[in-house]
């Protein structure tokens, strides 16, 4: 199920907000975390994009701790999580590898505090693999509800205010600007590159507000993410 994903999901725009495009970046840091209250699990990607830092915390697992959800049509076939295909993606793209091959360590990392409001060292598990790569990523504007935890139930409910945010929506393999999809099917050009740049760039921000109802701007440009087993080659060594 992926009930609940939504009010576990955090994102981090790092003080700055991108229009809607495709932008190169290096990744400087990527680490995994934990919501408070379920089992649900997240990676944390900082990217550096013009010199500007890039945050987003993606959540790859719903509240049990499932990276993927059941079909509605057909309970017995399971797609993985979006949240899930984008770091996996972000893995693969960057080193040819997916997250499950990943190496992690735990290490003392500076990060900001919204008790404190201040930077603090904290130690999480870093995926080292993937640090300081290159990865072209299609991020998009939308527009968010600002919530306030409700004392008597627990749960964040929207305030009636609106806030614009960035999210990841594809990522491209920063060379040969190629998807996964067109690099493990050793497909010749990019193609969908140009597609969702066309689709999306210089839009209006998608408006996922309560007022909005999600109709405002743009639709998203992802292809249906398919199952299977993972390569355990380089997703680059096709011969």
């Amino acid at each position: 199920s992926r009930d609940g994903l939504d009010e576990t999901r955090d994102v981090l725009g790092g003080g700055f907000i991108l229009p809607t495009n495709v932008y190169d970046g290096i990744i400087k840091l990527a680490y995994a975390g934990k919501a408070q209250s379920s089992n649900a699990q997240s990676v944390t990607v900082h990217v550096d994009i013009d010199g500007k830092e890039y945050r987003e915390t993606i959540w790859i697992t719903n509240r049990d701790g499932q990276n993927s959800y059941a079909d509605k049509k057909d309970p017995s076939k399971k797609h993985p999580l979006p949240g899930f295909v984008t770091i996996d993606d972000l893995c693969l793209l960057s080193t040819g590898l997916p997250l499950s091959s990943q190496t992690t360590e735990e290490k003392t990392v500076m990060l900001y505090d919204y008790e404190q409001q201040k930077d603090l060292p904290k130690n999480v598990h870093v995926i080292t693999s993937i640090l300081n790569l290159p990865i072209t990523l299609g991020i998009v504007e939308t527009i968010v509800d600002k919530t306030k935890k409700n004392d008597s139930t627990g749960q964040y409910e929207p305030t009636g205010e609106t806030r614009n945010e960035n999210t990841i929506d594809k990522v491209f393999h920063t060379e040969s600007r190629k998807t996964t999809v067109e690099l493990r099917e050793n497909r010749p050009q990019a193609v969908f590159y140009d597609a969702w740049k066309e689709k999306n760039a210089g839009k209006p921000a998608r408006d996922k507000s309560s007022k909005g109802q999600g109709k405002a701007g743009a639709p998203g440009a992802r292809p249906v993410a398919s199952g299977g087993a993972k390569p355990t080659t380089s997703l680059f060594n096709k011969g």
